[in-house]
């Protein structure tokens, strides 16, 4: 083997570590505290675009007009302050939620309703809660990851038939 192949050899070594310590895992990317900045489900969507339509062609006959005793208006008001009350507590819910997975394996979730803990781990492109050791109860629950950077966090949860899309930024 010559000198030169050597050097280049040594080079290469050299360039490939510095371009993997320069790219962080997953993990250690992850391992932080989040804030959500919006929470996007997938179903309450469809269901909101569904009543925006039914209150542009309800008509006298429709028979959910029934429970408003008749009455367009009175449908359309309580639907419109459903859905507004809903954007409020979403709103408020994204306020206040915050996800924070440390280096022990251990994530904790703090929202409106209280602080939740779980191990987590990386499985290919999900994180992978399991609260059996916080709780005694087997319970896990999978994010998929949409995105990951340094300071974006994208997941998809889906229970059933139900996808929710959670948004969140590095909190520094």
């Amino acid at each position: 083997m010559s000198v030169n192949t050597a050097i280049l050899r040594y080079l290469l070594l050299a360039i490939v570590c510095l371009m993997a310590a320069c790219n962080p895992s997953k993990e250690a990317k992850i391992t932080k505290k989040w804030k959500a900045t919006n929470f996007e489900n997938l179903t309450l969507a469809k269901e909101k675009e569904y009543y925006d339509t039914l209150m542009d062609t309800i008509t006298i006959n429709n028979e959910r007009l029934e429970f408003f005793n008749g009455s367009i208006d009175s449908f359309k008001r309580f639907t419109k302050l459903a859905f507004q009350e809903q954007e409020e507590l979403q709103k408020t819910e994204i306020e206040n939620s915050f996800m924070e997975f440390n280096d022990l394996g251990v994530a904790y979730f703090t929202s409106i309703n209280g602080i939740d803990s779980a191990k987590w781990t990386i499985e290919e492109d999900e994180i992978v809660l399991d609260a059996e050791d916080f709780t005694g109860i087997p319970s896990i629950t999978r994010f998929g990851i949409i995105e990951l950077t340094d300071d974006n966090l994208k997941l998809r949860k889906v229970d059933f038939s139900d996808t929710t899309i959670i948004t969140l930024k590095s909190k520094k």
